[in-house]
């Protein structure tokens, strides 16, 4: 478990225990909060293709370019609204999974936080619920260290 240590004295690194079991579990770098915090987890796709429950090698990251032309062909369509484009496009991240076999895509709105609280997971939800309004399967996936 990712356990980030941010203390107002001190500036943000990796907490102490982290850096000593750093060896047995083979993490190094660990963030400490915020947004540091979300890029650490988002750099990879392994906890993502965790929480979808597929292999990392089917799971990328969806591009700028791809996520706003869909965007903007949707609003083109009717299918969305320009407010509910503009807050889709603030999810911390979304992937795409390629499950292969002829199955469909299926697109997971991600959002992280160092602590997540009801509000994290409802806006996950929220947003996955706007994606597939442009036509494509959805999952709302919340990444955290702690529940609040």
């Amino acid at each position: 478990m990712v356990r980030p240590l941010h203390a107002p004295e001190r500036p943000l690194r990796p907490s102490g225990d982290f850096g000593q079991n750093a060896a047995a579990d083979g993490r190094r770098g660990e963030p400490a909060c915020g947004a540091e915090y979300e890029a650490w987890v988002l750099r990879t796709v392994r906890l993502v293709a965790r929480a979808l429950g597929a292999p990392p090698a089917q799971v990328h990251p969806i591009s700028a370019g791809v996520l706003d032309a869909l965007l903007t062909a949707s609003e083109e369509a009717g299918d969305l609204e320009p407010d509910a484009a503009d807050d889709l496009a603030q999810a911390n991240s979304i992937f795409v999974w390629e499950p292969g076999g002829g199955r469909p895509p299926v697109d997971a709105v991600v959002e992280v936080s160092v602590t997540a609280k009801s509000g994290d997971v409802d806006r996950a939800g929220a947003r996955a619920h706007v994606l597939a309004k442009t036509g494509v399967a959805s999952r709302a996936v919340a990444l955290s260290d702690a529940v609040d």
